[in-house]
């Protein structure tokens, strides 16, 4: 979808909030972290793909930048939750819309607590995700979680402190403190770095880290009139603790845990499982995922003999191979502009633009893990593919996996498709000859790609 325009909504003590309005159905705002930038969202792959055009699908989406970031109007004095909801109800008031539900993270879900407290009547129901709660909670949350000692290397103002350190730069320590999955998508931490650098300066950053280190719902969670869903899961920077005690504070209130250490939920690998339950809350009905065919070069990959190799290594060892594979195809498949569409276990699903990519990326990870004493055996085949939201099907991806299961140990087997689609090129094949292959009734000629010398 196109990124909607930005309108601007002005608040009853002359704050002009930027906010845009999209998508069909109940109306939710979000109340997204205290640093936004409303057109650079949408810049931001996963973040478009997983949060916003999702949601467009099954809801109208309001969302908005906090005063003092993104394209918002500035602070002088650091403003109280009550002058943050102010921001809410200009939104709200300026899209026509008495009646919202309100999904907030990080500082929104602050935001969203004291708007549901101080204006009950304009809130359907409430969302909370990784919320953050204020230090009027502490004790009371570290109480309610008994392990929060594993996570407390450092105070919220240091690890605050680090972040601002690291605006901008795409420092890949910073995201093992906060989102770890960020690791897996090279390209998300690129794309947040150049995000960060449109919310503002190292400046802007700090005045609103220091804006929002005092601000406390631990007198306002009470208050709270209307049915609230709270997802969590135990990240480095809001426990699992501050979730329960909002569970306690909140009177109609319903509490999901998730795996996971990501703050920045979306990049996790259970990124699906939260935004559906968000979903369903919201509107009372399934997720609507989108359908689209589109063009697209199939890889799969599968370790040769895992079963009998797990077995011969055990656990541990054998959980340290899989590691080693996953880390090389998490940087193989992105470096060559493809995209990891699901692990199968002991392989992986990709998908590509371009056959070049596509063999490229396959000849790079069989030859990094054949060096390593790990064999591997990989099928490539293209076509048009059903994309449903980030899943692929349809034949084209049946028949490279079928390719795949034909491939010898350390080869890199492709259909005739794709072989003829890099006529010309520099790479060379090596015909294998006829393929009888499960689920297709006529043969297919395969080739064993040999590298572009």
């Amino acid at each position: 979808m196109e990124i909607p325009p930005v309108r601007y909504a002005l608040t009853s003590d002359d704050v002009r909030i930027a906010f845009q309005d999209f998508g069909v159905g109940p109306p939710v705002v979000f109340c997204m972290a205290a640093f936004t930038h409303l057109t650079g969202l949408w810049n931001v792959d996963l973040v478009r793909r997983r949060l916003l055009e999702p949601a467009a699908l099954s809801q109208r989406v309001l969302i908005f930048d906090h005063r003092g970031s993104g394209l918002s109007d500035g602070f002088d004095a650091p403003p109280s939750l009550a002058a943050r909801s102010l921001d809410v109800v200009a939104v709200l008031d300026a899209a026509g819309v008495e009646r919202a539900s309100l999904s907030g993270f990080d500082l929104g879900g602050q935001v969203a607590v004291a708007f549901a407290a101080l204006y009950p009547d304009r809130v359907e129901r409430l969302v909370l995700t990784n919320s953050r709660f204020g230090p009027g909670g502490r004790e009371l949350a570290e109480a309610l979680n008994p392990e929060v000692e594993v996570h407390a290397s450092s105070s919220a103002e240091a690890r605050l402190e680090q972040v601002r350190r690291a605006i901008g730069l795409g420092t890949e320590h910073e995201w093992v403190e906060t989102t770890p999955s960020a690791l897996k998508h090279p390209d998300y931490i690129a794309a947040r770095a150049e995000y960060e650098r449109l919310v503002g300066s190292r400046d802007v950053w700090r005045k609103q880290i220091e804006a929002i280190a005092d601000l406390d719902i631990t007198e306002l969670a009470p208050l709270v009139q209307a049915e609230a869903l709270i997802t969590f899961n135990d990240n480095r920077v809001h426990h699992l603790g501050y979730a329960r005690l909002l569970d306690e504070l909140i009177p109609h209130s319903t509490l999901i845990e998730f795996d996971g250490e990501d703050v920045e939920y979306w990049v996790g690998d259970n990124w699906a499982d939260i935004t559906d339950q968000h979903v369903r809350f919201i509107t009372g009905k399934a997720p609507q995922v989108p359908v689209t065919n589109r063009f697209g070069v199939v890889m799969f990959t599968d370790l040769v003999g895992s079963t009998s190799t797990s077995l011969a290594l055990g656990d541990a060892a054998w959980k340290a191979r899989l590691e080693q594979y996953d880390r090389a195809a998490e940087a193989a498949i992105p470096a060559h502009n493809g995209r990891i569409v699901k692990h199968t276990g002991d392989g992986h699903l990709a998908i590509f633009d371009r056959p070049d990519d596509a063999l490229r990326a396959a000849l790079r990870l069989r030859d990094r893990l054949e060096a390593a004493g790990i064999p591997l055996r990989t099928g490539l085949h293209a076509g048009l593919v059903e994309e449903r939201g980030e899943d692929i099907s349809g034949t084209v991806v049946n028949l490279a996996s079928r390719v795949e299961s034909a491939a010898d140990t350390n080869a890199v087997f492709v259909t005739s498709t794709v072989k003829d689609m890099l006529m010309g090129t520099r790479f060379r094949f090596e015909a294998t000859g006829m393929h009888t292959l499960s689920g297709f009734d006529e043969p297919w000629s395969l080739f064993a790609a040999a590298g572009d010398a």
